[in-house]
């Protein structure tokens, strides 16, 4: 090997420690912030956060059926996976479709959860869910046209609001609805951190959370906090411990 050679191996080799150094310093920073952002959770004199299917349908697992789908399923989809920051206002002055989850919402869960990014029964599962939701109980609700410059009933004016008529009523029910995941929501989201519901479960749920950190060896490519978190969400959407379980002691 002559004298070129042997400075361009040299160079190489001081490359690719350069790379593992790196890699080893993130994976450090990563960890840090993980057991950071953890911690903050686990040291919380409250609840745990509920799992997916305890938080939407109040229920151990996952329904088997569309059957179980309400006008609250797809508000309580959002309350959970969407961060505090991402929520629509409940009580700005605007036309009250403008106070409801929409379109928008609705297509950054199903970017998070479509199978083609990752393919794993429980997102097919819970896809196969939010679509029927938002398609069927949401959407045409906030798309009516006669709805679009309607604002919010003054207290009192409820029942005169409702009395105008079916849809009326419909989008009043999805208003109350909305109310009542958001309400539901702030009592386990991290207003501070800005971390969903989906978020704190995935970041108290110890089991999945060992089995995510134990995937990842030293030197090798640890994920990135959005992964992790991303991961154990999904995978709280099934055989996920009761609320009660989780209560500190």
């Amino acid at each position: 090997m002559n004298r070129q050679q042997t400075l361009k191996a040299l160079f190489d080799s001081i490359g690719e420690h350069r790379e593992l150094v790196d890699r080893v310093r993130q994976t450090a920073k990563d960890n840090m912030r993980i057991q950071s952002l953890r911690g903050a959770v686990v040291n919380r004199a409250w609840k745990k956060a509920p799992s997916f299917s305890h938080f939407v349908f109040n229920a151990e697992h996952l329904p088997e059926s569309a059957g179980a789908i309400a006008i609250d399923t797809f508000p309580r989809f959002v309350a959970y996976f969407l961060r505090p920051s991402q929520l629509p206002s409940v009580t700005s002055n605007k036309p009250i479709v403008n106070l409801l989850p929409g379109r928008k919402n609705y297509y950054t869960i199903s970017r998070f959860l479509h199978p083609d990014k990752h393919p794993d029964p429980t997102s097919l599962e819970m896809m196969q869910l939010l679509t029927p939701a938002f398609n069927k109980h949401w959407d045409p609700i906030i798309r009516d046209p006669e709805l679009k410059t309607e604002m919010l009933w003054n207290d009192g004016c409820e029942e005169e609001f409702r009395g105008r008529g079916r849809k009326f009523g419909r989008i009043a029910d999805m208003y109350k609805a909305y109310i009542e995941a958001c309400a539901d929501a702030t009592l386990y989201q991290d207003q501070e951190k800005d971390l969903s519901v989906g978020d704190v479960w995935a970041l108290g749920a110890q089991s999945d959370w060992k089995g995510v950190l134990d995937l990842c060896s030293l030197f090798g490519s640890f994920p990135n906090v959005e992964d992790v978190l991303g991961k154990t969400r999904r995978a709280g959407a099934r055989n996920s411990p009761s609320v009660e379980s989780e209560v500190e002691n």
